[in-house]
């Protein structure tokens, strides 16, 4: 069984980008290392960029486009036009976690 999550990046105007990712979605996992290693609107737009995750780990990431060769037109980055639609995406790809990088730093919720 894995622990999935949703990651997010918050657009300037309005909406959101988000990318789902399969394993190891808690806190103390896929929280910590964004927390660690995604802390800038940069770094987090280019993990965003690379699509859909099968995991984030802090010496590794496996993106299912780049590293399996699945279609991009299925991991691309989903955009959600509220915070409403997001929370739908999420509850859709069955994530326990949301991560949403705003304001220079993560919020994480649980919606387990």
């Amino acid at each position: 069984m894995s622990t999935r999550c949703l990651i997010a990046i918050r657009n300037k105007g309005q909406g959101y980008q988000s990318v789902y990712c399969h394993f190891d979605g808690y806190d103390s996992a896929v929280g910590a290392v964004l927390r660690q290693n995604y802390n800038t609107l940069s770094s987090a737009e280019a993990l965003i960029a690379l699509g859909d995750l099968s995991y984030v780990r802090v010496d590794k990431v496996c993106a299912y486009r780049r590293d399996r060769g699945d279609s991009w037109h299925q991991t691309q980055p989903k955009f959600s036009s509220s915070e409403r639609t997001l929370l739908r995406l999420s509850e859709d790809c069955g994530a326990d976690y949301l991560y949403v990088f705003t304001h220079e730093h993560w919020e994480t919720q649980c919606l387990m």
